[in-house]
This record gives structure tokens, sequence and C-alpha cells, in this order.
């Protein structure tokens, strides 16, 4: 009867494993090892009973048995097949007619007992530290990410700022203190954008907080000599960072040349208002000159090719009389289609 019983059970096992794959594929792993091990309880059982009961050493498989369900159980199936082994036991011995001394018994099914409770904490011990070294690799791994994300932005900030100043020194008759001057303040409005995108985890730039920020700037670089003062309405979403640096170049771009064109030295008062749906709107309103009939200068051939290509939207200037409205309308979402072609403002306005 042993051998039979052997033999079936390693073919039992070996399809068992077969079909287990299928399942496993299926299904959660969780039933299937929960019967597999009650399967190997079953069997030792019997292996015992037919071994002669407390005679027999198969009893010693339960300790492999026990292995298996503190490797790939969890409570509370592991609980459950570990109480069910030391009662299945029990009944095997018990069911021979030549019964043991009833310590005896006591005794052995004692220490099965204790090599399922060191099972169960090892199988725990060990879980816990694969899952330490799991929760470490994606901390490394996110650091490296962020790292590489960070070199890519620095570069692409240098590169822009080379452009920016290429792009200013390239005016006729352009000074140095101008140059300084205008490039300025498009270098705080990329800072801006990257000094509330470190703050925040999400990768997101808050818009409306962005070009505040971008129009306090300015205010404050034109001084007393100039008093200007700039408010924000409306609310619009948050951007990708990318998009948020063009667009607060963009709006840079605009109140400064409002504050140099339109108020002419004079002081006024700016007003960029924000609307928000399937299509953003930023609308930027001064009260100064207007600018009717004026030539499209270079800082607005700026503006409309970061509007046009890099965040794919439309830009329009319209001054009936005093005062002039710059409008940028852009799709709220990034288009599907792929990412925009960067703009390079040292190729902006110059002949092709």
């Amino acid at each position: 009867a042993i051998y039979v019983l052997t033999a079936a059970a390693a073919a039992g096992n070996a399809v068992f494993g077969v079909l287990a794959l299928r399942w496993w594929e299926r299904h959660q792993e969780g039933p299937l090892l929960l019967l597999w091990g009650a399967a190997l309880v079953g069997l030792c059982a019997l292996l015992i009973y037919f071994g002669g009961g407390f005679r027999s050493d198969y009893y010693l498989l339960y300790f492999l048995v026990i292995s298996f369900v503190a490797a790939t159980l969890e409570h509370p199936a592991q609980a459950l097949l570990f109480v069910l082994l030391v009662v299945v036991y029990g009944v095997a011995v018990c069911a021979v007619p030549i019964h043991p001394f009833a310590g005896n018994l006591v005794l052995r099914m004692g220490i099965l007992a204790g090599a399922e409770v060191l099972g169960w904490y090892l199988a725990a011990a060990l879980r816990a530290e694969a899952m330490s070294r799991a929760v470490v690799q994606a901390e490394s791994e996110l650091k490296n990410v962020l790292a590489i994300e960070a070199n890519h932005r620095i570069k692409n900030n240098l590169q822009l700022v080379a452009d920016l100043l290429s792009y200013e020194a390239a005016k006729p008759r352009a000074s140095l203190p101008d140059v300084v001057d205008v490039t300025l303040g498009r270098v705080q409005a990329v800072a801006a954008v990257h000094a509330l995108l470190s703050a925040r985890d999400n990768g997101q730039v808050r818009t409306r907080v962005v070009l505040e920020r971008v129009l306090g700037l300015l205010a404050e670089r034109a001084g007393s000599g100039m008093p200007v003062r700039a408010r924000v309405e409306g609310t619009c979403p948050d951007l990708d960072p990318q998009r948020g640096t063009w667009l607060a170049i963009a709006v840079n771009e605009l109140a400064t040349n409002a504050m140099v064109h339109g108020f002419r030295g004079g002081g006024g008062h700016l007003t960029l208002c924000l609307e928000e749906g399937t299509d953003c709107r930023v609308a930027l309103t001064d009260d100064g000159v207007g600018c009717a009939g004026a030539v499209e200068g270079l800082g607005l051939s700026l503006v409309r090719r970061l509007v046009t290509e890099g965040l794919r939207g439309t830009f329009q200037l319209r001054s009936d009389g005093p005062g002039t409205t710059a409008e940028i309308v852009f799709p709220a979402t990034a288009p599907p289609l792929g990412p925009a072609r960067t703009p390079r403002p040292e190729t902006v306005g110059r002949p092709a």
C-alpha cells in the first residue's frame, strides 16, 4: 500500500503541477496553493496510517509540508492548514489499532505545532525583508529617474537661457544693459516655473500662481519710476513644465511690451484674464496708448512662435483705441499627436 500511495502521489503531483500552470494563468494563486497544501497534508496522513501510525517515520514529511505552507500561503489560509495538519496527524495515528501513549502523541503534535510557529516566523521575516528590499530598490529607481529628469531639465534651461541671450544680442544696435535687462525678465519667468515645480510632487505647474509671480516680478523691476498695478483674474488648469515655461515667457514678453510701448514710462494697469475649458484663454489687457498700426517686432514674433509651435495655439493682438489686448488660446491638454517641437528663440524674426 505504501508503494502504491507513493507512486500515485508522484503521478498526481506531476499532473497537478502541469494543471497548476494553466490554472495560474486564469485565476489567482491563493485557492490553488490552498488546495495543493491540503492535498499534501492528506497524502502524508495516508502514508502515516498505512505505515503503522505512531511508529511510522512518514510524519517527518510534515516538516516539508510546513515549509511549503509557510512559504506559499498567508494568513488565514496558512493558519487553517497548520491547524488541519496537526489535527489530521492525530486522527491518522489514532485510527491505527495500536495506540501510542497519550503523552508521546501530545509531545509529537507539540513538536509539529512548534515547527509551524517557527516556519510562520521565518516566512514572515523573509517576506518583510523582501518587501524592504523592494521598497529600497523602488526608491533607488525613482531617485535615478528624478536625477535623469533634473539633468535633462537643467540642460534645457541652460540652452534656453543661451538662446534668449543670443536672440536679444542679435537685435540691431543692441547694447549690453538692454540685453541683460530684457533677458533677465525672461529668465525670471523660467525660474518662477521651476521654483513652483520643485515645491510640488505631481510634475505639474500651477499656472495662475506662476503668472502672478511673473507679473509681480515685472512690477517690482519697474519700481516707483513706472508704477504698474497688475492683477490676475480667473483660473487656468495646471500645465506640464514645458508648456508652463512657454506660457510664462510669452506672458512676460507681452507684459514687458505693454510697459515699454504702451505705458511709455508713465505707468498703468495690467489685467490678466484666465479662462479654462477645452481650450484655455489667456488675455492680457493694458490701459496704455494702444498699438494700432504698429509693426510687429521681434518680441511679438517670439510670443507668436512660442504659442503656435510650443503651445499649439493661436495668438491675437487687438487695439481699437487706447489700450491693447493680447489673447492666447491653446488646448488645455497636450495634443496626442506627440510632443510639440521646441521653438528656438534664436531663429525668431530672422530671414530663412
